[in-house]
């Protein structure tokens, strides 16, 4: 199920200003203060921790995906896909495992973040992959 507890507008000329929206998917439980900084610079986020997502449940088509990695990551990843494009996705490496790593990239990620990761690492991989 969607929750928009962290949707957030992006303030005028802000970092977030151009970006449509981030989609956080899979267990970010106990580590909420990692989106802080995005909620901070205006990136409004959507939280969808499991499967049941339909794009009818979205606030706004998202820009970016950001996963926490398991074992599903190669069929989740398959699954971001809005009107037939693959969305862009970042993984959090959440246990340093090498194996789930891989497979993101294999999946198409654009970059997986390691488990010791902080919000400020996080807000500067996202806003790197707006410039691009």
């Amino acid at each position: 199920m969607v929750s928009s507890v962290a949707e957030h507008g992006a303030r005028a000329g802000g970092p977030g200003a151009q970006v449509q929206g981030v989609l956080v998917r899979g267990d970010w439980a106990g580590a909420f203060e990692l989106l802080a900084p995005l909620y901070g610079a205006g990136y409004r986020l959507t939280l969808a921790p499991d499967d049941r997502l339909c794009d009818c449940a979205l606030p706004r088509a998202p820009g970016l995906v950001l996963l926490a990695l398991d074992d599903d990551t190669p069929r989740d990843a398959a699954a971001f896909v809005l009107d037939g494009r693959p969305l862009p996705w970042i993984g959090w490496d959440r246990h340093d495992d090498a194996t789930a790593a891989l497979a993101a990239y294999r999946a198409g990620a654009l970059t997986v973040l390691p488990a010791a990761l902080s919000g400020e690492l996080l807000l500067q991989s996202v806003r790197t992959r707006w410039r691009r």
